[in-house]
């Protein structure tokens, strides 16, 4: 079943759709009314054309009961999972707030104050997604929502992938976005949390300068820079930024795995010890 956002469109005789408030190519968000507990929610509507691909469907399900099973205050939380008729769906909390690429775009780049407070709340997430067996895989601006009151959701677990879990996609294949992707990926290599807190060091390179470290004609350009080049220094590129804001990104950008942080609570602390200098500028 295709969405008409011109008519009301009810699933499972339960949620009531609303205005469309994003799209993408597995599909678009609808604002919605969860009629049985009379709440605000958000409802993610697979795209027909790909619900026909099982491979697209079992991915889509997987973000579900990915994200259902982490509870935590920066992950935006699922409710449910349902399908209804040819509609896939998935229902999740409405965080009302801009993702941080829209953020991007309207401001070009974050004071250091506002970045490493981001990236610090990025990181408590991705702690408690890794701890319990979960690698977010394409941690970027669209899946980080910053709220009026600064908070921030980290969403679209949709790659996410259990520790130890075979990958769905054929061998060799890279997921997640290039411009943020980690060396491993870039690969077809397994992925790690140490992979997460690699993309991580990238999106804070970008809310620092207002720019990704690497560009190109094609996404294989860009992922293949990640193999060879070093990730330019943010204090290169702006600077007036805090010079210890370097030693993160270029510990948790790290070309090998094993020499980044050991973990998303080792980064946030190394993040929070140099927050009263980016305080400062």
């Amino acid at each position: 079943m295709s969405v008409d956002s011109s008519a009301a469109v009810r699933l499972a005789e339960r949620y009531t759709l609303r205005e469309r408030i994003a799209v993408g190519g597995m599909g678009e968000v609808h604002l919605a009314t969860d009629d049985r507990l009379g709440r605000v929610v958000a409802v993610k509507v697979l795209a027909p054309a790909v619900a026909h691909y099982p491979e697209s469907v079992e991915r889509f399900r997987r973000e579900a009961t990915t994200a259902a099973a982490l509870s935590h205050p920066n992950i935006a939380q699922v409710y449910d999972y349902g399908v209804d008729g040819s509609s896939h769906f998935i229902v999740m909390e409405h965080v009302d707030g801009s993702d941080l690429s829209r953020l991007l775009r309207q401001v070009g780049r974050l004071t250091p104050s506002d970045a490493v407070r981001i990236a610090e709340q990025v990181c408590s997430a991705l702690g408690a997604a890794h701890r319990a067996g979960v690698v977010h895989r394409d941690i970027k601006p669209g899946n980080v929502i910053v709220r009026p009151d600064g908070t921030v959701k980290v969403t679209d677990f949709g790659i996410a992938q259990a520790l130890g879990q075979a990958s769905l996609t054929d061998t060799g294949t890279v997921m997640g976005t290039a411009a943020y992707v980690s060396p491993e990926q870039a690969r077809g290599q397994a992925t790690t949390p140490a992979t997460d807190i690699y993309s991580l060091g990238i999106l804070l390179v970008q809310m620092l300068t207002g720019s990704v470290p690497f560009e190109g004609d094609t996404p294989v350009a860009i992922a293949m820079r990640h193999l060879d080049e070093p990730v330019p220094l943010p204090s290169s590129r702006v600077h007036d930024l805090p010079a210890d804001l370097d030693d993160v990104v270029i510990r948790a950008t790290a070309k090998v795995p094993s020499e980044r942080y050991a973990d998303a609570d080792a980064m946030a602390m190394a993040l929070a010890r140099r927050e009263s200098g980016a305080d400062a500028a």
